[in-house]
């Protein structure tokens, strides 16, 4: 072992409890405690946390994590101190009493890694508090929200170099899962450029990709209600609108029972709560979301996601459909779409999200007849107040008002200088700007949805990712050119199939040893049931060798239990069609 890598591999081993790094995971620790600042681009499930985890543990100062998703900074903490490493969340969802207590072991406490949300930091009370901490390293999650060509643009990430530099300017690790060529060069360049990129590959092999175009919502209901009923194991589907979520929860549990739980922002807490922890539990096996769920969410055994709708943007669906399989096993990724209905839908969201110029141009006019120190009332109700964000954000980033309170639109900000008619022109070519990208990113989202090729191969041209190696699992177009017609990764349609595929897989048999035809993943539950059976009591008494019959089906395992065994009940009717 080379001498500089002896203190990483001893914490990873004595505070993680692992034994070896995942690819890229040591790399960018030494680049982190080099004193480089880094872009990770990881995919989910490649272990990002770990990155600034572990040399938080190594370097002097504290590690400051940014992070939008607090169900993660909850697990993440609660999973911190149960190895005995001290770590704090500051949250929303903290009392008065908390937020103070947290704030005074910031400064003064044991804690090594301390998580916020965006919004936090211009907190006047949190702003003073991280002035006064030594930090190393400041880690920022989702930092595809930075910029906007991404499909997750969020203005409070537009002040986080400015707020780095408030802080001292410590080591920088910019960590996200998709993104694409140009908004990985956009991230670097929001921070200063100078930073190291350590770019995965995100092909998922064990992930088949399919579309089914459905003719109106009838046809979409009978259509997912079937391959729900036959999918075995854990289901995400996710939804545009959270009315969508509650109706197709419902419609759903009409056929498959209390196994179904609605999920989106507008739920009470508990009860999101609940619901998700029902669903990590293996209490609920379907959830029907909005995409507030999942984000942060480690769950391995999803075997399927579905998009009942068309997503807003490429990114979104990979980072959503890349929650399947976590596990490494066979999984699915479907999109079920109504074209006219989800085009219509999709636009109109966009619409309504979206500051129009006349509102943007009324706020400017107010903002020019105000002096510097003036306070200034934004948002005049809650209809407002995310066009107001957006607002607000492109002039904090030109520091044309102080940031303080700018997070909260029904607070009066406060002018540092004169809004002039430069300044106007930027905010509305911005605009212009981002909602001209959101409307690409859909079109985009369009024609992956009716792409003729290989759709594993349009993912990962659009990430900028080489071709990938041919895969027994990869999609529905690929079934097509094959020969084979599929609706699921772990069962296939009868007579669909070429005799040297298997029919319970859908992949290619391996000839083995003693005559025997096997697919890889037959191989590999035969070796997951050999290693959960106990030895016998006799060593010269062995299990004879699996024959896979000559019709080649192959052998179900004794097990039924779905965990260790996904797949789908049942031979249903109809497989995904070409788009």
């Amino acid at each position: 072992m080379i001498p500089e890598e002896e203190p990483i591999y001893r914490t990873l081993r004595e505070s993680f409890g692992l034994e070896e790094f995942r690819p890229f995971q040591k790399e960018i620790i030494q680049a982190v405690l080099r004193g480089s600042s880094v872009l990770a681009v990881l995919p989910t499930s490649a272990g990002k946390s770990l990155c600034y985890e572990l040399p938080s543990l190594l370097l002097p100062g504290k590690t400051l994590v940014v992070s939008p998703l607090i169900s993660l900074m909850r697990d993440q903490v609660e999973r911190l101190r149960h190895r005995g490493i001290p770590a704090i969340a500051l949250t929303s969802h903290d009392t008065l009493e908390e937020t103070h207590r947290k704030l005074e072991a910031l400064r003064e406490g044991p804690e090594r890694i301390v998580y916020a949300a965006p919004e936090r930091l211009w907190q006047r009370e949190f702003l003073q508090a991280v002035q006064a901490t030594p930090w190393s390293l400041l880690a920022v999650d989702e930092a595809h929200c930075i910029s906007q060509w991404g499909h997750d643009f969020r203005p409070f990430y537009r002040l986080l170099p400015y707020f780095r530099e408030r802080i001292g300017s410590p080591t920088l690790m910019a960590l996200t899962a998709t993104a694409t060529p140009q908004v990985q060069h956009d991230i670097s360049r929001e921070f200063g450029g100078n930073m190291e990129r350590f770019v995965a590959p995100m092909d998922r092999p064990n992930i088949r990709y399919a579309v089914k175009e459905l003719a109106g919502e009838e046809e979409r209901k009978a259509f997912v209600t079937d391959l729900l009923q036959r999918t075995q194991g854990r289901v995400i589907c996710y939804v545009a609108r959270r009315r969508d979520a509650e109706r197709w929860a419902d419609h759903l549990r009409v056929h498959l029972g209390d196994e179904v739980l609605p999920y989106h922002a507008g739920l009470p807490p508990e009860l999101r709560n609940r619901y998700q922890e029902e669903f990590m539990r293996g209490h609920a096996r379907i959830v029907v979301a909005t995409n507030a769920f999942g984000m942060g969410i480690d769950k391995e055994d999803v075997r399927a996601v579905v998009h009942i709708g068309l997503p807003g943007s490429l990114e979104a669906y990979a980072q959503e459909s890349g929650r399947a399989g976590r596990d490494g096993l066979p999984s699915l990724a479907v999109l079920a779409t109504v074209p006219p209905v989800d085009i219509v839908q999709r636009q109109f969201l966009l619409d309504q999200s979206e500051p129009d110029e006349a509102w943007i141009r009324a706020r400017l006019e107010e903002g020019k007849a105000l002096q510097p120190g003036e306070h200034w009332h934004v948002a005049c109700g809650p209809e407002e107040s995310e066009k107001a964000r957006l607002f607000l954000s492109y002039l904090a980033e030109r520091r044309i008002l102080h940031p303080k309170h700018w997070g909260d639109p029904w607070f009066p900000v406060t002018l540092v200088r004169h809004l002039t008619e430069s300044d106007a022109t930027h905010v509305l070519e911005n605009l212009h700007h981002w909602r001209e990208v959101r409307r690409q990113h859909f079109s985009i989202m369009q024609d992956y949805a009716r792409a003729p090729e290989c759709r594993r191969m349009f993912l990962l041209h659009y990430f900028g990712h080489a071709r990938p190696h041919a895969h027994e699992l990869c999609c529905d177009r690929c079934d097509d050119t094959r020969g084979g017609n599929t609706l699921h990764p772990m069962v296939t349609i009868p007579g669909a199939v070429p005799e040297n595929f298997c029919r319970k897989h859908g992949m290619l048999l391996q000839h083995l040893p003693g005559g025997i035809r096997m697919c890889r993943l037959c191989r590999r539950e035969q070796e997951h049931l050999a290693m959960e059976t106990p030895p016998t009591p006799s060593p010269e008494v062995t299990a004879p060798p699996v024959e896979v019959p000559s019709d080649p089906v192959a052998p179900a395992p004794p097990t039924a239990e779905p965990a260790s065994l996904p797949g789908v009940a049942g031979q249903g009717p109809s497989p995904p069609s070409s788009a």
